[in-house]
């Protein structure tokens, strides 16, 4: 009779593959991209693009 699959150990190997993957990609650089992008001042188009926005959903509401 074998074992149930909760008592069974777990693969180290899994563990392994996780942490390289992390690796792989904290050495992607992806972060500075995105930190880039937090940072980057919001244009005046925005407001205009959300009051657009709401503008339609309220007529189409109303």
């Amino acid at each position: 009779m074998q074992r149930h699959l909760s008592d069974h150990q777990r693969s180290r190997a899994e563990g392994t593959r996780l942490r390289e993957y992390l690796r792989i990609e904290r050495d992607a650089g992806h972060r500075d991209v995105v930190a880039a992008l937090h940072q980057k001042p919001r244009t005046a188009g925005t407001k205009l693009r959300l009051r657009e926005f709401v503008r339609i959903e309220r007529e189409e509401r109303g």
